[in-house]
């Protein structure tokens, strides 16, 4: 048998005799077959095939028709990591046109550099472990820094990537964090500065109004001696007044800030704090301390707690209507924390917080922020309240 002729396809539509119209392909072939001469015709019904091809046809078109619409950056790799699609957003952010991407690798399409390697390394990843990944990645086009979220779906045998180009939101971030960095550090000066300004206040307060005070004591004494008796009475009254007024200013001055607090360290500086308390207001406080003796800590450190602790306690004397509170205070080696408890009135914290008194709890809030600490509140009308502190020992910046 030989063949020698001519092959003829042809699509035709054709109806059955149901009237039902398919589509068929038609192939003519001539044949010699010892020298006889043959044409033989066959009729292929491919309806499906056709149909087929015409829905691939109209999806393929409504999805570049979508994924051109798109503002983010879309494109496709085939299972050899070669581009299968590129989209106008992905061509207006390279200047790449789609027909220098499409069929080609991406180390093809870009220049090899190291970040270009990583990207093809989870690319193969997502590849290879069917498993999507989403990412945030920087990249550098002509000298601009842009920042995008990337996100890798196993797509057709091969992969989709989404890229959304986030760089404003990431810098709005950015300022924001470095914004509230600054008012950190700012509301850290303040409170240093205030410190600073009572710690000055509270040594003139007392070296030299205070001896100014002292030497005219000493003068109202002298002027008591004979021969003045007539004027005893009134000396007397003014010596007491003197007293009094040097009584005051040294413990306005001990308020301010106290000088054990520099000078002997916190733990001193807390017992001394809590005897003049209870002298003052009638509350009994039951302090409890864990290495805090023979102890210095940061001055920074030192200065909080001892403040937290004082306007915790002035808050119990203020609200809680109790006649003891419990303080407890315990260092590690990388934080201190600060109990201050009582069985008292309790309060809406919330409320508190919604009031934002600045010397109640938002105050012992905004000095644990500022040294990056932990503050938890509990407190319940009617049944006490609970405040616990850990602060980190070692501050950041």
């Amino acid at each position: 048998m030989s063949q020698d002729g001519f092959v003829i396809n042809s699509e035709k539509q054709f109806k059955t005799k149901s009237g039902e119209v398919r589509e068929g392909l038609i192939n003519v072939n001539r044949l010699l077959v010892h020298g006889d001469d043959f044409v033989i015709t066959t009729i292929q019904d491919i309806t499906e095939r056709k149909h087929a091809e015409t829905a691939l046809q109209l999806s393929e078109e409504k999805f570049r028709t979508l994924a051109d619409s798109i503002q983010d950056i879309f494109f496709a790799f085939d299972q050899d990591l070669r581009y299968t699609y590129w989209n106008k957003a992905s061509e207006a952010l390279t200047g790449i046109p789609s027909e220098k991407a499409i069929g080609r690798s991406l180390l093809e399409v870009f220049s090899d550099s190291p970040d270009t390697r990583i990207a093809e390394k989870i690319y193969r990843e997502v590849l290879t472990t069917g498993i999507s990944q989403t990412s945030l990645t920087e990249f550098t086009l002509q000298g601009v820094t842009s920042f995008f979220e990337v996100s890798i779906y196993p797509f057709a045998g091969g992969i989709s990537v989404f890229t959304k180009d986030v760089t404003t939101q990431i810098r709005m971030q950015r300022e924001l964090e470095q914004s509230h960095a600054q008012l950190q550090n700012l509301s850290r000066q303040l409170i240093e500065t205030q410190e600073n300004k009572r710690r000055t206040i509270g040594r003139e307060l007392h070296d030299e109004i205070g001896q100014s005070l002292t030497g005219l004591r000493i003068l109202l004494q002298m002027a008591q001696r004979p021969p003045l008796e007539e004027h005893q009475d009134k000396i007397e009254k003014a010596r007491q007044v003197a007293g009094e007024l040097i009584d005051r200013v040294s413990s306005i001055s001990l308020d301010l800030r106290p000088p054990m607090l520099d000078d002997l360290g916190l733990l001193p500086a807390l017992l001394w704090f809590m005897d003049r308390y209870t002298s003052r207001t009638g509350i009994h406080v039951d302090f409890l301390h864990t290495n805090l003796q023979d102890q210095r800590f940061a001055s920074v450190i030192e200065t909080a707690v001892y403040r937290l602790v004082q306007e915790a306690l002035t808050n119990v004397a203020r609200h809680a209507n109790v006649s003891k509170a419990k303080v407890r205070v315990d260092a590690g080696s990388s934080s201190i924390a600060i109990s201050i408890e009582d069985e008292g009135q309790g309060f809406d914290v919330q409320a508190a917080f919604d009031r934002n008194n600045r010397g109640g709890v938002s105050g012992i809030c905004e000095r644990v922020r500022l040294l990056d600490g932990e503050l938890d509140i509990h407190s319940v009308p009617g049944q006490g309240t609970n405040i616990s502190i850990h602060l980190p020992l070692k501050q950041k910046g």
